[in-house]
């Protein structure tokens, strides 16, 4: 209960949202939530103020956001709502666990989280996402070929964007490919071939 009060007083961030009263279009926060990094939507709890305001009935609002998440968005978020209690205030607490796929979506818009908006992506943005999906999804499946065929070999590659050739255990080298292209875009033809491992 005291980490959910800090939490409130903390103020709304990039993983954090306040919704005063239970609506439709929490769908777009989830939406977004699930296309970043996840987070915790606090429903009953006024944005400027952080006042704590409750709800009349958070079992009726508790089923109704569910049924709108489940209607909205898409592809279907994994998320957990929880009620609770702070002075005697009911409020629900949404946690949006961030997506598997690259983008989801609130009612055909893709979102995704910059600070504390929740903001509808570009075109750019979206092609970009799905571009990095498929370099990671090659990138892992070149590591199950490597752990079933050649456990214990060593890869010698160009790391991307510094230009340093790095020898490293292969694992190593693909925790770091993986938390780079994490941060940078990186065009699917300059993906790692089989013929480097």
């Amino acid at each position: 209960m005291e980490d959910l009060r800090s939490l409130i007083e903390a103020g709304e961030s990039e993983t954090l949202e306040f919704k005063q009263e239970a609506a439709s279009k929490i769908g777009k926060e989830v939406a977004a939530f699930a296309s970043t990094s996840g987070g915790v939507i606090i429903v009953g709890v006024e944005d400027d103020t952080h006042a704590v305001l409750g709800l009349a009935d958070a079992k009726i609002d508790r089923d109704r956001i569910t049924n709108w998440i489940h209607a909205s968005v898409f592809p279907a978020p994994t998320f957990v709502i929880s009620e609770t209690e702070i002075n005697g205030n009911a409020i629900l607490v949404v946690r949006v666990d961030k997506g598997q796929e690259p983008v989801y979506s609130f009612k055909d818009d893709p979102y995704y989280r910059i600070g504390k908006l929740s903001e509808r992506m570009t075109a750019a943005e979206v092609k970009h996402r799905y571009a990095a999906a498929t370099v990671i999804a090659r990138i892992e499946a070149l590591d199950a070929d490597v752990k079933e065929n050649h456990p214990n070999r060593h890869t010698a590659l160009l790391v991307y964007g510094q230009c340093e050739l790095a020898t490293m255990p292969y694992q190593v080298l693909l925790r770091r490919l993986i938390d780079d292209l994490g941060r940078h875009f990186v065009k699917r033809e300059d993906a790692p071939s089989e013929g480097h491992i």
